[in-house]
């Protein structure tokens, strides 16, 4: 769970400096006026902070997973899986397969780690039931 933590981290911390990114240029635009359409400058603002939101869901479910909160699992599949379909949206919208591909590869990794049987008696579902660590402790 550790890994998976460390990755989720390291997800948001690329997601936050990418979303940041979206949002410097979104301001340099609007105030250069540079011609461009205030719609792409709202665009790239709406891009950039929906990149700093998925950002800090996985700090949450890192945090989470950390301290194996039984509501871990369900934080970390939806990040998970809300970064897949955005990044299926990126592809259908022309973006890079390379990037994309490398973007995905820690949603994936945390995907196949909380479905794994490993996965759902650290952080899952049956963590909360009867036997399940929560009632261990």
């Amino acid at each position: 769970m550790t890994i998976v933590a460390v990755l989720a981290v390291i997800q948001g911390m690329a997601g936050i400096l990418g979303g940041f990114i979206f949002l410097q240029l979104a301001s340099t635009f609007h105030q250069s006026g540079g011609g461009l359409s205030p719609l792409i400058v709202m665009l790239a603002e709406v891009k950039g902070w929906l990149w700093v939101a998925l950002s800090a869901m996985y700090f949450i479910f890192a945090a989470a997973a950390w301290r194996r909160k039984s509501w871990a699992w369900g934080m970390g599949l939806s990040v998970s899986v809300l970064t897949v379909l955005y990044a299926v949206s990126a592809l259908a919208k022309g973006g890079s397969v390379v990037v994309t591909s490398v973007w995905l590869i820690v949603p994936a990794t945390i995907m196949a780690y909380l479905l794994s049987s490993a996965g759902r008696q650290a952080v899952g579902p049956v963590a909360e039931g009867c036997g399940g660590k929560e009632a261990v402790q």
